[in-house]
């Protein structure tokens, strides 16, 4: 689907269509589309787009990117020099692997006090209380039980954006569409299989493990 812009009331539409398709499908005109949880960045469409097709309780169980968290941290880290912008990111990193809201606390007061230590940090200050606005749909601390964990940004997005190029004839699109449905099928089913590589990051066991061990350092 192309769009001219990323508004709420593009985003809408596409979920009200999506909607009714499904009622179609399913030959229940109360048939509404209704996950676990959802996946999106803090882009202000998204968030009003959903609120408007599925109501408030939507926006309760959104986990939005923490790949963009990250990227912001780096970018505020080049600002600082490099000790300083290490123990920026570390302290940083230490919010978002916090699993209960009285660490999440301890760790942003230590932040808190790392930023009020010198004059020239005082920009972070913004830059903090920004990102705490928004604790409920970046960390986990603060994240429902039954959102999803979200830690890549707009993967799907991103390939099939730069693939293919704009305005391209019905013929063309059908084409391409299927192919990509073809790849997604297959890609699945070795999910299921447990044979699919998944990409170059570390598996959910491995950030498991990390986990651990980054917790049994901060109880010594």
């Amino acid at each position: 689907m192309e769009s001219e812009q990323e508004s709420s009331e593009n985003i809408a539409l596409f979920w009200s269509l999506f909607n009714e398709s499904l009622q179609k499908v399913t030959g229940d005109d109360k048939s509404v589309f209704n996950p676990q949880g959802w996946c999106t960045d803090m882009a202000g469409a998204n968030m009003n787009g959903l609120r408007q097709v599925f109501g408030d309780e939507a926006l309760s169980r959104i986990k939005s990117c923490e790949f963009h968290f990250k990227e912001s941290i780096n970018k505020m880290a080049r600002k600082l020099g490099q000790e300083a912008g290490e123990t920026f990111k570390e302290l940083c990193l230490n919010l978002l692997t916090c699993n209960l809201k009285g660490t999440y606390l301890e760790v942003k007061k230590s932040l808190e006090e790392f930023i009020n230590e010198k004059s020239e940090r005082q920009f972070l200050s913004s830059w903090l209380s920004w990102w705490d606005n928004r604790r409920t749909f970046i960390f986990g601390a603060f994240a429902p039980t039954n959102a999803p964990r979200m830690n890549q940004a707009e993967v799907i997005h991103a390939g099939w954006a730069h693939k293919d190029p704009s305005n391209l004839s019905l013929l063309v699109a059908a084409h391409t569409d299927t192919r990509d449905s073809v790849l997604l099928a297959v890609e699945l089913k070795s999910i299921q299989q447990g044979t699919s590589k998944g990409g170059t990051g570390p598996s959910y066991e491995e950030r498991k493990t990390k986990l651990h061990r980054r917790e049994l350092g901060r109880a010594a």
